[in-house]
């Protein structure tokens, strides 16, 4: 089998309530409203600003005492418990195989259940995660489950509430390409010529042909290389190319390669695995930023992962409406605050030639408001960073990483301690 995804889009069941542990397979959910997923569920209700009183002390602004604040996360009721479900038919052929539930992202303390089953949960809700549900399926009709559940004084904005962003299914042969498993950079760049080099995780048991390929911006194959290997296990592989008259990615022609790995087994084809990705040099020296040895200027705006009246769920067609008007400002640079985006919004960046910063988290171990991030810090950050940059370390409009927004560690004794 080749690597398929089957984005789980229609035919949720969804009710705003909570049923505390996960329904079992049989429940009855005819009640539940019928919705389409990415969803927010509370951008359709009324604005009220009893939903999200938050007594808090904002430091930023030179305040040294609490003050009752109304509204800040739009005056919608984002607070509370929600469920989603799903049915997805699974074959016994595919039960061979691995399959894999990934979430673009959900807001927020998602817990997962297959077939009644507790798969695993992730508290943060701008973080895209992913399970091996293998073993939870059956032949046949299977039930995802996901309990979501946001509380009063989470955020300093509006998070929106639900399954806000895509879900797929990921069916790939036991022998298969790490999700986020690789990693393409560009160490040497000219007019000339361009280095390419590649970091590859493979995952499996048994002897195969690994074929990577370079596809420049017109289709055309630029590159290719093959290696015989032995997996027992993970194991890690690394390739080195060499671009002839480069195809540069910059904010004028934002050009993009795609790196094709393909796993052979005696001939046939059981993985393919595409990387968009672009070709260019960037530094920071004393006087500024430079792209491809050119000194530019950012023109930046902060961008919240909203879209206004039409809620948190992430729409591509809405975000490229964004990124069209905001060019047409001037801008050639996103600041994503204060969380990652999702992976879409950077696909569009790299397609139209936007410089952007990938920000982690609004606050470490010291809070800003009483359910943040914080609480969630000491036991998810280092995981939660991992899987930020494993996801877009390949987007050619990352100039810059963001560990965090107005960090109050900053301001404390240990504050570097906390950072490493």
């Amino acid at each position: 089998i080749v690597a398929q995804e089957i984005q789980l889009l229609n035919n949720w069941k969804f009710i705003n309530y909570d049923y505390g542990n996960a329904p079992a397979v049989d429940f009855n959910d005819e009640n539940w409203e019928s919705v389409t997923v990415p969803h927010d569920w509370a951008v359709q209700e009324d604005f009220s600003f009893s939903h999200d009183i938050q007594l808090t002390t904002v430091v930023q602004d030179g305040e040294i005492k609490p003050n009752y604040r109304t509204g800040r996360t739009g005056a919608l009721p984002y607070v509370g418990v929600g469920w989603y479900r799903t049915n997805h038919t699974i074959s016994a052929k595919d039960l061979e195989q691995k399959v894999q539930l990934l979430f673009d992202g959900a807001m927020s303390n998602a817990k997962v259940y297959v077939n009644g089953q507790y798969v695993g949960e992730r508290p943060f809700g701008y973080i895209s995660f992913y399970f091996d549900i293998t073993k939870f399926l059956v032949p046949g009709d299977n039930v995802i489950a996901v309990r979501l559940e946001n509380f009063t004084g989470q955020s300093r904005w509006y998070p929106g509430a639900g399954l806000y962003r895509k879900v797929s299914v990921i069916k790939t042969n036991k022998t298969h390409v790490k999700m986020w498993g690789t990693f393409v950079s560009t160490p040497k760049v000219s007019k000339k010529s361009a280095q390419v080099h590649l970091d590859l995780e493979v995952l499996g048991s048994g002897n195969y042909t690994v074929l990577n390929e370079i596809i420049n911006p017109k289709g055309i194959s630029v590159a290719k290389k093959s290696k015989d290997i032995t997996l027992k296990g993970e194991q890690k592989i690394t390739e080195d190319f060499k671009i002839s008259k480069p195809n540069l990615w910059d904010l004028e022609t934002p050009n993009l390669y795609t790196l094709k790995t393909t796993i052979l087994d005696k001939g046939e084809v059981i993985d393919s695995y595409t990387t968009p990705f672009g070709i260019r040099n960037i530094r920071f020296e004393l006087d500024g930023f430079y792209l491809n040895d050119k000194k530019i200027r950012f023109k930046g705006v902060n961008m919240h992962h909203d879209f206004g009246p039409v809620g948190a769920a992430f729409h591509k067609e809405l975000f490229v409406r964004q990124m069209k008007k905001m060019k047409e400002m001037g801008v050639n640079s996103i600041r994503f605050s204060h969380n990652p985006p999702a992976p879409e919004a950077l696909d569009v960046c790299d397609s139209m030639g936007i410089l952007a910063i990938d920000e982690a988290f609004d606050e470490w171990k010291i809070g800003k408001v009483l359910n943040g991030y914080a609480k969630h810090f000491d036991l998810w950050a280092k995981k939660d960073l991992t899987d930020m940059i494993l996801r877009d370390r390949n987007h050619p409009s990352i100039i810059m990483w963001s560990i965090g927004n107005e960090i109050m560690e900053q301001y404390q004794p240990n504050g570097a301690e906390v950072c490493v």
